[in-house]
């Protein structure tokens, strides 16, 4: 549905081009680079401290080490295989020519996959990525124009991937989730969501109730998570 309304709607937009800020290509990069840094810091320092700490807490769930278990060379091979071929930012290792080399370094990346997990640590040039700016409306003007997409090395996504599917395993087993929650989870999507919200709304109408709905946007919400609080959060759950 989405990519029939795109092709009927949706318009060209001007190529990027050093120009629009005025600058050559480097200040350019440079300008954009500190405006979406400093956009999240402003963001973030204008937040207020939260009220009280959940610190003493314990909210439940196992120790979540005993799922990390050592994954099989057929278990990577079929997350390989199955990532698509411009999901990474890594210019030097693309997920096809990883595709195309798995049958050689299977092994010694098998190995570095299953020392990440028993270590949890992540090598330092795997937390870098590429940052690409994409417009957000016609003829960009300046850096608020722009909407950064991060792009990750190719060995970082399979990481990411299996760890994902590590964690999953707990937090179902330890029944974490809200049970109505939608977002990211499998067989569950915005379909679910609206489904589950409307059907409540029209038993709500049947019994002469009235409707309420406030709809919040949390404005780049992933980027100004509380680190420190998150850390917290997840201790208590057993990661």
């Amino acid at each position: 549905m989405w990519k029939v309304l795109k092709e009927v709607v949706s318009t060209s937009r001007e190529e990027f081009s050093s120009s629009m800020l005025g600058d050559d290509e480097f200040h350019v990069a440079e300008k954009l680079n500190r405006f979406f840094i400093d956009s999240i810091d402003e963001l973030a320092g204008s937040i207020p401290a939260p009220l009280g700490s959940f610190a003493d807490v314990h909210m439940g769930g196992d120790d979540c080490s005993e799922v990390f278990e050592d994954i099989t060379l057929n278990k990577l091979s079929n997350i390989i295989t199955q990532m698509k071929n411009k999901s990474s930012g890594d210019e030097l290792l693309s997920v096809a020519l990883l595709k195309s080399l798995f049958p050689v370094i299977g092994y010694p990346l098998l190995n570095f996959v299953n020392s990440c997990l028993r270590t949890a640590e992540l090598p330092t040039d795997l937390k870098c990525s590429i940052i690409i700016p994409v417009p957000k409306v016609n003829a960009p003007k300046g850096p608020v124009d722009f909407r950064p997409i991060n792009l990750l090395p190719v060995l970082e996504k399979v990481l990411e991937i299996i760890v994902y599917e590590h964690l999953i395993k707990f937090i179902e087993k330890n029944d974490i989730l809200f049970p109505f929650q939608s977002g990211f989870r499998k067989n569950h999507s915005c379909e679910s969501a609206c489904q589950l919200v409307c059907t409540k709304w029209k038993r709500d109408i049947d019994k002469g109730n009235i409707i309420l709905g406030v709809f919040v946007d949390l404005k780049t919400a992933f980027e100004i998570v509380d680190r420190e609080r998150l850390l917290v959060k997840c201790e208590r759950l057993g990661i």
